[in-house]
């Protein structure tokens, strides 16, 4: 059902779309993974059709499904961060993050953090993105604390512009910072090929 709704929702179908994830949600013996993907996306097309409210209720309950994967539960974090930050409603997100956080094992801890950080690399999300980060990452344990201390330059660079934060980490690290630095910048404008340089 899952994967149906996908491609129907590929295929323009929104109605089947949204109808097949609520089927999946609703199947009797659905594993905790597949109704937490169902309900990250189908309220990403809730969103998508302006019902806030919905949606948010449909994120929050993907992230605290202690079943599902990290990943999909930091993509729902990463949205309700995203739409709390445009609602200017970030704190309760903000929080949900970090309970989820943690109540996971060292491994799966890193893979939220990381997966939250990473799904919030929009220019529109630079100047809350350090504050996420931070709260992400205060009193983690010492084998979470040493995976993801390279966010904390990071979050200096956003704040300062001082890239040379990035200096004393290794240098597969740092290729990876400035990565994630590059997707805070806003694309440049489109030049329409058909107009003459001047």
């Amino acid at each position: 059902l899952f994967n149906r709704g996908v491609t129907k929702g590929q295929r323009g179908d929104v109605n089947g779309e949204f109808a097949d994830y609520t089927a999946a949600i609703e199947l009797p013996g659905a594993t905790p993974e597949l109704i937490a993907r169902a309900r990250l996306s189908r309220g990403l097309r809730i969103a998508a059709n302006g019902r806030n409210e919905e949606a948010i209720v449909d994120w929050q309950t993907a992230a605290l499904s202690s079943g599902a994967d990290a990943e999909i539960r930091a993509a729902a974090v990463g949205e309700l961060l995203k739409i709390g930050s445009r609602l200017d409603r970030f704190e309760d997100p903000l929080a949900l993050a970090r309970t989820v956080a943690d109540n996971l094992d060292a491994a799966e801890r890193v893979r939220f953090i990381l997966g939250v950080v990473l799904a919030l690399r929009k220019p529109e999300m630079r100047t809350q993105w350090p504050r996420v980060c931070r709260r992400l990452i205060e009193n983690q344990p010492p084998e979470v604390a040493e995976k993801i201390r390279f966010l904390a330059p990071v979050c200096e660079v956003l704040e300062t512009g001082d890239r040379s934060k990035l200096d004393p980490l290794p240098p597969e690290v740092r290729d990876f910072a400035q990565e994630a630095l590059a997707a805070f910048e806003a694309p440049a404008p489109r030049r329409d090929s058909t107009l003459p340089d001047v």
